[in-house]
């Protein structure tokens, strides 16, 4: 695919010729910008034309990925089936189902919800909610439980225990009694974001404070750190409640 660099950045097009087209533009879709120019004009002067508008082209871009890392709805009007809901930073499509006993199933990007059979209708969104509540507070100690392998042996020192909280204004904390407290609300951000704030609070083991030396200490158990970090302070507000 072609492409025109600015600012050392590729910027991918396509070339469409219309006979209904009176002048050169270019429209801006996923990642590929589409160059449309009339039959009679020729390939130098389009190239021209989209030499001088790479400026723009780069702004459209910038635009589109700001938006792409924005997150989905994270908590839906209603926890009925048909709704999406958020996980790990993308959605899934919420089914529910009667059935035997209570019970919650991943299915690739839907998440299917079982209810006894005595379930009444007046009961059924409270029931799902809380169901699935207690499903994102399972899955996010799970990936605590992993990340914990993972950091700890660098880390040379484990917590005496963690907690999952819901948490007003923090994503965790770490006592001075050496207890990791950890926000469940963040099993809904992208992959990897509460996989360092485990880093973060493991690293307040060594270091209380947030000086160059538990920084450095953060970013030996988790170097790509800085992009969730960013994250969290830009966009963490949509994973709590309203």
């Amino acid at each position: 695919m072609p492409f025109i660099q600015f600012d050392h950045k590729p910027l991918f097009f396509t070339l469409r010729r219309s006979e209904r087209a009176k002048r050169l533009h270019i429209i801006a879709r996923a990642s590929v910008f589409e160059v449309v120019a009339p039959w009679h004009i020729k390939n130098r002067a389009i190239l021209q034309f989209i030499s001088q508008q790479r400026r723009w082209m780069s702004k459209q871009l910038q635009r589109q990925t700001k938006k792409a890392l924005e997150p989905k709805t994270v908590w839906p009007s209603q926890w009925l089936a048909g709704e999406r809901i958020s996980y790990r930073g993308t959605t899934l499509l919420l089914l529910v189902e009667y059935g035997r006993e209570y019970g919650i199933c991943q299915q690739e990007e839907k998440l299917m919800v079982t209810l006894p059979w005595q379930t009444k209708c007046t009961e059924m969104e409270n029931v799902v909610q809380k169901g699935i509540e207690r499903w994102y507070q399972s899955q996010a100690m799970q990936v605590i439980e992993a990340s914990l392998e993972r950091f700890c042996p660098i880390l040379g020192r484990w917590p005496k225990a963690v907690q999952l909280k819901q948490q007003k204004s923090r994503w965790g904390s770490c006592g001075i009694t050496e207890r990791i407290y950890l926000n469940w609300l963040l099993i809904l951000a992208p992959p990897g974001t509460l996989e360092y704030v485990v880093a973060h609070e493991l690293a307040h083991l060594l270091y209380r404070n947030h000086g160059p030396r538990f920084w450095h200490k953060v970013s030996q158990l988790m170097p790509d750190f800085a992009q969730y970090d960013q994250w969290l302070n830009r966009f963490g507000c949509y994973l709590k409640p309203s």
